[in-house]
């Protein structure tokens, strides 16, 4: 038996995500795991599903609108579902506005009367309109806009490139109160998001971010040109402001913050060391304040996709003995400009999907006429056609994802499609709708990484590899850097598109303030505990396993345990509770570098406060992993709360004396 020594792995997740190497204060990744706070973690606060009424589906899923408001009888969240408004209030959601187009903009604003309104638009597509407290809807004839702030009185309003301005004190429903458009940067990008620093407006558009210079009388860009050469169509999507800082989303996960003098880099990945698996650095799509001490961010789902491995894309037609289309050079060259076409459909026609590997979903670059909310169903193959239970945009009208949480075990490659073989097939029915013409410009596969093994309930960590768990995060700035945590995880089936902090009721047995996680399909609500910023003793009741989020899951980074030059083993790991009951199970997982799965090295629920976990494995490495999970028996007023988390590892020699496993072809691609 060799030395053996006692290594802390987990002190505090609050400095950082995605550190795929152990740094202090921060975690590799966390599904409803809150991390916030200095020292300690607990599962994330208890989560309530709102009803959605929406019919249909969002063409554009991050353009959602959404305020917090205080009516004649209660606090109700307003948000919008492609052409709808919903009202969520006093524990149900009603539909309170049908638009005929879907809304790209909206403001809370006071036009000098004394009357707050909500306004909305819609683009060029109709006039812009407004809501008072009360429920009371009109609609200008004369006015449309593309986006809205109001800012220190004054309203603004953007078109394509162009922003105007209505002063306080004027009615918006007047043409004639509009000022003049101001051109902001070149006519070759519109404008993607509008926010403030300070009392003045702040542009984002897809080539920088800009600020209007009364000595010029024009727009500047204050990032100097640096994304001209590098302009992408998502960035400034979802712009909005914390205190007097304009916060600017790009396109690759960066974060970047103005208070109309500076420019700060406060992105969630900035000094992170990521991996493979790593589920962060993707679009923030969302804020909300957090008080003056931080603010919330969401971020996006279904960026971990590849066209590699994709065999076959057959449009299957039933008509008379049945006709297999091949698609496959068009949709997956990487050129929108050459398509697959899908029409007329009929019953019995599918849509086949064949790669080298197993696949966890398939996302769309599309458009379509006609129908334009056709649902549709997927199968996958395991001897026989077995549903897959899609979830995502199962809409071939919206560009966007359709996935599974299935962890497809079963899954074989063992079907003949067109004389094909040896390939793993989803086929996607595409009902009957003759009217329907659907043009896929790009097709992409989302890749299958097997989940850990969490006996205890809803095991969401495979998906959550290759982002398709919403992730709610914190961040904490501090002058040039800002400090990120992850508070919560939850499985969505698009991409969070508004965040409000609110008091509106949600179900019948919440009160206090909540954090409203709302999409294009779907609401989640988040309880807080009566404040922004939870209380550092939780009251609250916490985050149990439900269909809708997954068991707690906290992975820690990579360590060498101080042992830099030695093969090791693991025989101990010593997680410290507070409030830890004799229900609750945890479940510890652990991975060395050099191997591909991860192995439970055990479970317990017996102990209310250290739990040791003896580890009786064979296996040994370099590097090691650990991650655990927390199954909360019951709804409790005070949750469990992990305070460190200590390992013992014993010294089994130099590198050479590795045994190294043998490895398998991974699945994964």
């Amino acid at each position: 038996m060799g030395d053996r020594k006692r290594v802390v792995l987990f002190q505090d997740g609050s400095k950082g995500i995605g550190h795929s190497d152990l740094k202090e204060g921060t975690i590799h990744s966390s599904i409803s795991w809150d991390c916030r706070t200095p020292g300690r973690a607990s599962p994330s606060f208890k989560h309530v599903t709102a009803p959605s009424i929406s019919t249909g589906w969002a063409v554009e899923p991050y353009a959602g609108q959404s305020t917090s408001w205080l009516d004649s009888t209660d606090y109700m969240v307003l948000h919008t579902q492609g052409i709808e408004v919903n009202k969520i209030q006093a524990s149900a959601a009603t539909s309170d506005l049908t638009g005929s187009y879907e809304f790209t903009g909206s403001a809370m604003h006071d036009d000098g009367s004394g009357t707050a309104y909500w306004y909305l638009c819609a683009g060029t597509s109709e006039h812009i309109r407004r809501r008072t407290s009360a429920g009371v809807w009109t609609q200008d004839d004369d006015v449309h806009a593309d986006l809205f702030r109001s800012v220190n009185g004054d309203l603004y309003k953007t078109l394509g490139a162009n922003i105007y301005k209505c002063p306080a004190a004027s009615d918006p429903f007047t043409a004639a109160n509009w000022s003049a458009a101001i051109q902001v940067g070149t006519p070759q990008w519109n404008i993607t998001g509008l926010a403030s620093a300070g009392n003045a407006p702040i542009v984002g558009k897809p080539d920088g971010l800009y600020r209007y210079n009364a000595a010029d009388s024009k727009y500047e860009d204050v990032l100097l040109g640096s994304l001209k050469s590098c302009a992408h169509p998502d960035n400034g999507k979802g712009m909005s402001t914390w205190r007097e800082f304009a916060l600017y989303p790009l396109h690759d996960g960066r974060l970047l913050a103005f208070d109309g003098f500076r420019v700060y880099d406060w992105s969630p990945m900035k000094d992170a060391t990521p991996d493979r698996d790593t589920p962060y650095g993707f679009r923030l799509t969302a804020f909300a304040s957090a008080g003056p001490q931080g603010f919330y961010a969401a971020q996006d789902i279904g960026n971990v996709r590849t066209q590699q491995g994709i065999s076959k894309v057959y449009w299957f037609d039933a008509t008379g003995a049945g006709t297999y289309n091949d698609i496959t050079t068009n949709v997956t060259d990487s050129k929108p400009s050459t398509t697959g076409t899908v029409g007329a459909l009929g019953t019995g026609d599918y849509l086949y999907v064949g790669a080298t590997a197993k696949f966890q979903g398939v996302y769309f670059n599309q458009t379509s006429t006609g129908t334009t909310a056709i649902a549709v169903s997927g199968e996958y193959w395991n001897g026989g056609w077995v549903d897959a239970a899609l979830v995502g945009v199962k809409s071939l009208a919206t560009t966007g994802c359709m996935f599974s949480l299935n962890d497809f075990d079963d899954w074989v490659n063992t079907n003949t499609v067109n004389a094909v073989t040896g390939l793993y097939w989803w086929r996607i029915s595409l009902g009957a709708l003759a009217n329907l013409t659907v043009t896929i410009k790009e097709l992409y596969i989302i890749p299958h990484r097997p989940p850990v093994g969490i006996a205890a309930g809803n095991d969401y960590t495979g998906i959550d590899r290759v982002n398709l768990v919403t992730h709610i995060l914190y961040c904490r700035p501090r002058g040039d850097e800002a400090d990120w945590s992850d508070i919560a995880g939850m499985y969505l089936q698009t991409p969070c598109n508004r965040l409000e902090v609110t008091q509106a009721a949600v179900t019948a047995d919440n009160a206090g303030d909540k954090l409203s996680v709302l999409a294009s399909i779907g609401y989640r609500h988040i309880l807080l505990g009566g404040r922004p910023t939870p209380q550092l003793t939780p009251f609250v009741q916490c985050q149990k396993s439900t269909t809708s989020v997954g068991v707690p899951y906290l992975e820690l980074g990579g360590t060498d345990f101080d042992w830099p030059e030695k093969s090791k083993a693991l025989r101990k790991l010593f997680l410290h509770f507070d409030n830890l009951d004799d229900g609750d199970t945890v479940e510890v997982f652990c991975r060395w570098d050099q191997n591909i799965a991860w192995w439970k090295a055990s479970q317990s629920n017996t102990s209310p406060f250290t739990v040791e976990f003896p580890v009786y494995d064979a296996q040994q490495g370099v590097i090691g992993h650990v991650g655990i999970a927390l199954n909360d028996h019951a709804v409790e007023a005070t949750c469990p709360v992990l305070r460190m988390v200590e390992a013992e590892v014993e010294d089994m020699g130099d590198f050479g004396t590795i045994a190294q496993p043998s490895i398998a072809t991974p699945e994964v691609m």
